[in-house]
């Protein structure tokens, strides 16, 4: 076989402008989609439910902040774009701290939280029982600037807890840039949660 003739000057040149235009586009096209990316979160952040406290201060009604806990809990964790944090962390840090649920909490105290659990964010709140309904107040906390993010109010009735929890579980998402569809509820029967809670 004869060899091929080598590329003329020309041609090693006209070569070069073609891929030096190529990774012109190529780089244009990936700032572009990076510039258009949502600001939502870039990487899961962590958030942990520190409990309710009970503004009746009836004993009756206290399974409604371990119910609430754990619906959040569920629910801020639904679709695995925030971590959520064991709910058995948080008690042993309540035990390690003598912490108790409160609507707010210093900033000192605060900080040991953090450093505590790890978690990028708190959840904490209350909530006050009138009759059959509830009226829920939930605070968030970024942990690592120790100031207040958010604060939401909803209420429903007692067989409704499970829909109330999840409405501002769906609202706190919203405010650190996660949106999911509200294509359904937690996986516990209304009826079945103060049983349940009084349990844990």
């Amino acid at each position: 076989m004869e060899p091929q003739p080598a590329p003329s000057p020309r041609g090693r040149r006209s070569l070069r402008i073609w891929l030096a235009a190529a990774l012109v586009v190529v780089s244009a096209a990936a700032w572009y989609i990076l510039r258009k990316r949502p600001n939502g979160l870039r990487a899961r952040a962590s958030i942990a439910v520190l409990g309710f406290r009970d503004l009746s201060l009836q004993h009756e009604s206290s399974w409604i902040s371990a119910a609430v806990s754990e619906l959040m809990n569920i629910d801020l964790g639904a679709e695995q774009r925030l971590r959520t944090m064991p709910l058995e962390n948080v008690a042993r840090m309540r035990t390690e701290l003598s912490v108790k649920p409160q609507s707010a909490y210093p900033v000192q105290l605060l900080q040991r939280i953090r450093m505590n659990l790890g978690s990028d964010y708190v959840v904490t709140g209350a909530y006050l029982p009138q009759g059959h309904h509830i009226h829920l107040d939930v605070m968030l906390f970024d942990g690592r600037s120790v100031r207040q993010v958010a604060a939401i109010s909803d209420e429903a009735t007692e067989d409704n807890l499970p829909e109330l929890a999840q409405r501002c579980a769906q609202r706190v998402q919203a405010q650190l840039g996660v949106r999911l569809p509200a294509n359904g509820f937690s996986s516990f029967e209304a009826g079945a949660m103060e049983p349940y809670a009084r349990g844990m």
